[in-house]
């Protein structure tokens, strides 16, 4: 019994028939850096767009069409359009206009600002709770850049999370609800 060629290939292939009526028709995959996308005809080079500051470029696969420039993602940046998206660093967020949060596509990181403070790079910088202080060691006051917010030890407070922890004056103790002794986190 005879048997049918193949007349055609997957997607991420190119079909190359054969001269010899006995011997099948031949799929071959496509070779690093082009694409197919229906399995006939030549596998064609990807094009490489030029990318944007706030965009990475993602490379096309065997199957799929050119490669693409995506906006990065949350926690992310890119200055140039250059290489991939950079990871924003502890204390800051990522911007398009150099002052402001973006959620996608920033351009730049900036430092959290004062009383304010970001663990890890993403989303916008989160202000500093009453009887804390911004910090990037854990343990001592910064002004910019903060990555976490921390109580203030027994004996201080921070009535509204602005500047470090202020003593308490003498003859008074610290409370975070105006009437009772608070060991940390104080407010007054």
């Amino acid at each position: 019994a005879c048997t049918a060629k193949t007349a055609s290939c997957a997607a991420g292939e190119f079909f190359t028939a054969s001269s010899d009526s006995t011997a099948d028709n031949i799929c071959t995959a496509c070779a690093a850096g082009t694409f197919n996308t229906d399995g006939t005809g030549a596998c064609v080079a990807h094009g490489t767009p030029t990318c944007t500051a706030g965009q990475s470029l993602t490379a096309g696969t065997a199957v799929a069409d050119d490669a693409t420039c995506d906006a990065c993602a949350d926690g992310t940046f890119n200055t140039d359009g250059a290489g991939a998206c950079e990871d924003v660093p502890a204390g800051s967020f990522g911007s398009a206009d150099g002052s402001s949060y973006t959620a996608t596509g920033a351009t730049s990181a900036v430092a959290c600002a004062v009383d304010t403070f970001n663990a890890d790079g993403a989303g916008a910088c989160d202000v500093v709770p009453a009887g804390s202080f911004g910090s990037a060691d854990g343990s001592s006051y910064i002004g910019v850049g903060a990555t976490s917010a921390v109580a203030c030890v027994d004996g201080t407070f921070n009535a509204d999370g602005a500047g470090a922890c202020e003593d308490v004056p003498a003859g008074s103790f610290g409370s975070a609800d105006g009437s009772s002794y608070t060991a940390t986190g104080a407010t007054s």
